[in-house]
């Protein structure tokens, strides 16, 4: 039985076939606030991250990493000041230890998010990797 987003149970089983990641967090121990009780990774595991380790493992993402994961690609900022480009650097190693196919690209000069990410450049990668995966 499968757990659908809604909260509805179903028969039916489904997989992912490709994963796009903008600048996501990978893990939460990286943060700068992982010692800061009000920062958000603290607030979201009700502890701070070095005072709880196993929560803030249980919380990110690098945790779940296997071989069985569907080929991603991350794009993230350079000068991303909220995640680190660092996160992503490390998913990307986690899912090359594994076998996982993956892309990294780094946004040269580009921040969390905005219109550095809106270019032909950018859209042509994911529409790319998309029309590939989704065959």
């Amino acid at each position: 039985m499968s757990f659908l987003a809604r909260g509805e149970f179903s028969n039916s089983t489904f997989s992912f076939k490709a994963v796009i990641d903008f600048y996501g967090p990978a893990e939460l121990i990286l943060f700068p606030g992982a010692n800061d009780p009000k920062s958000p990774e603290s607030l979201l595991i009700g502890a701070t991250p070095l005072s709880r380790p196993d929560l803030a493992k249980a919380a990110s993402p690098v945790t779940y990493v296997d071989k069985n994961d569907p080929p991603f690609l991350i794009i993230h900022g350079e000068k991303d000041d909220l995640v680190s480009p660092k996160q992503s650097q490390l998913l990307s190693s986690w899912l090359n230890v594994v076998g996982v196919q993956n892309e990294l690209i780094i946004v040269k000069e580009a921040p969390h998010f905005g219109v550095m990410f809106d270019t032909d450049e950018v859209r042509n990668k994911v529409m790319t990797f998309l029309q590939e995966k989704l065959k």
